[in-house]
């Protein structure tokens, strides 16, 4: 499984950049990839719009918050490795 992204899912913080690279794997080495945190509709309906336009919506999923530490170690533990796509460039 591809790791969860856990936090913040918002724009600038690299999201697009995980989706287009899981769309340039062939599809049967497509690793599993969720994004775990709180989300705006509007963002939220555009990563849908390009996972839909890429064809991914068996690799890529967006998923509520997750309060508990237990659970976010738990979704950690299960996960492959831990990508950070937040461009160098992007600041709060």
């Amino acid at each position: 499984m591809f790791p969860p992204r856990l936090g913040r899912t918002a724009p600038g913080k690299g999201l697009e950049t995980v989706i287009t690279a899981l769309a340039a794997l062939a599809p049967d080495e497509r690793p599993q990839f969720q994004a775990v945190g709180p989300v705006s509709d509007q963002y939220a309906a555009h990563l849908e719009q390009l996972v839909e336009d890429l064809e991914l919506q068996e690799s890529f999923s967006l998923c509520p918050p997750v309060a508990s530490v237990r659970t976010r170690r738990d979704l950690l533990d299960q996960a492959d490795f831990l990508p950070h796509p937040t461009p160098a460039s992007y600041s709060h």
